[in-house]
């Protein structure tokens, strides 16, 4: 996390680095906790129906690709992102896995809509929705998700919490402080993050505001909890 230092750009251009693109590691499948977060959203809506199409938003490289398919090998997968260098990226790599049944596009997680559905299972992993901002356009992500999804869909997501690391905790408690006293403006869990020559906008969730979030876009049953375990 930093201050105002670098060139400042929108999500699309930050993640569309050349150091970005090459950092995602797409030469390795879903980390343990992801496999088990999509694993546990295709269980629950295969209880309540078949699941025929599932939705991945913010692709980045694609290895949630392979745990999305070993979950759901019978399912289209439509993989996602605004960021067009990402996309490439991704389609090389569903080309070199030989994954089937799975299609690729450049589109904002914002402007989804209904006519994109239905999706049984939208995945998002890669802490998309902090990438989202300002405030409206988080509600307007959130609305746009819920609108793909079918009666009984599930939705999995992974976010930042700004307690989720000793450094991050130590940081926000000392921004919450100059906050309280006016020598800091801005939203309580935004900062900016720095990679390579730019820098882009970054929210933290707290656990209640992403539920608040997900709760006023029409989501029910929403189970938050975290994984710094």
């Amino acid at each position: 996390m930093e201050h105002n230092r670098g060139v400042s750009s929108g999500s699309r251009e930050f993640c569309s680095q050349s150091s970005q693109v090459e950092d995602f590691p797409a030469t390795r499948g879903a980390l343990l906790y992801e496999a088990d977060l999509i694993g546990t959203a295709a269980a629950a809506a295969l209880s309540s129906g078949t699941v025929d199409e599932v939705h991945v938003v913010g692709v980045g490289a694609g290895r949630e690709h392979i745990a999305t398919q070993d979950s759901l090998p019978h399912a289209r997968i439509r993989g996602g992102t605004s960021h067009p260098r990402m996309v490439d990226a991704c389609r090389r790599f569903i080309d070199r896995t030989g994954l089937e049944h799975v299609t690729i596009g450049c589109r904002d997680v914002a402007a989804l809509d209904a006519a994109d559905g239905p999706a049984d299972v939208v995945v998002l992993l890669n802490a998309v929705l902090c990438y989202v901002g300002p405030g409206h356009e988080r509600a307007r992500a959130a609305a746009a998700l819920h609108s793909v999804l079918r009666p009984g869909g599930m939705l999995t997501a992974v976010v930042h919490q700004p307690y989720g690391r000793p450094d991050w905790a130590a940081w926000f408690a000392a921004r919450g402080a100059l906050a309280r006293v006016g020598a800091v403006s801005g939203t309580p869990g935004g900062c900016r993050i720095r990679h390579g020559a730019s820098t882009t906008l970054f929210h933290y969730f707290r656990p209640s505001e992403i539920t608040e979030l997900l709760a006023d876009a029409g989501f029910v049953h929403t189970h938050v909890r975290s994984l710094r375990a």
